[in-house]
């Protein structure tokens, strides 16, 4: 999911390929069908987002008001399965593999790879705040690795809260936020692992965070419904 600078926030509905637009009490609005399953999805301009779809393409499309409308497309040689805008530039993961692409879709660098499983490099996120750093996810080990821009690995973390981590998020405030699938947490790392929330406080399975500095909100995406925590 992500959120636009109106409030709204896109929703991917994987199994039903669909795109959802909510208004700023969580209501759909509109649903924009896709031809493939969407796997990932990131700001790109106030109203402008990439979306990241099996067959190996990544679509763009605009929101005006209560209306999504599709733009252009890039198409791939390889698979699609996480994205992010990063200073005029994306950034694209494969499972096992992370590129750096013009927003053209001009190849600039492989930066990191690791086929030793096959969700070796599943999600992952970018941050400016100290240094462009890569926060990549391995799901076959349970870590998270640390890059930089050069696709060098700075650290490495692994913690009993996170089971199967299924994704990672920077929120526009600098706060790094992990979630474990099979732990059923959604923990902020900042030198050290603490846990949020866990399955008695409604999370079971989170599929994807988002916190809104906006509005001081940690979104939770379930598998059929969204949890709204409040943290101010």
């Amino acid at each position: 999911m992500c959120e636009l600078l109106s409030g709204k926030v896109l929703l991917l509905d994987y199994y039903n390929n669909k795109v959802k637009l909510v208004d700023i009490n969580y209501k759909v609005i509109f649903n924009l069908d896709l031809a493939t399953k969407p796997l990932g999805i990131c700001n790109v301009t106030p109203n402008e987002v990439a979306v990241a779809s099996e067959g190996c393409t990544i679509k763009f499309l605009n929101v005006n008001n209560r209306n999504i409308v599709e733009g252009r497309k890039l198409k791939f040689e390889h698979r699609c399965t996480g994205i992010a805008h990063s200073k005029c530039s994306l950034y694209v993961t494969t499972f096992t593999a992370l590129y750096h692409y013009t927003l053209d879709g001009k190849l600039m660098k492989k930066i990191y790879e690791d086929t030793s499983n096959p969700l070796s490099v599943y999600k992952f996120a970018v941050s400016d705040f100290f240094g462009t750093r890569l926060y990549v996810i391995n799901y076959s080990k349970n870590k998270l690795l640390t890059l930089s821009r050069d696709g060098t690995v700075l650290s490495s973390v692994e913690d009993s809260a996170l089971i199967r981590p299924t994704g990672v998020h920077v929120s526009e405030t600098g706060q790094l936020l992990v979630w474990g699938h099979d732990s059923n947490t959604v923990v902020q790392i900042d030198g050290e692992v603490r846990v949020l929330d866990s399955e008695i406080d409604g999370i079971y399975h989170p599929k994807s965070v988002y916190y809104s500095a906006r509005t001081g909100r940690l979104i939770v995406g379930l598998f059929d419904n969204i949890l709204v925590i409040h943290t101010r």
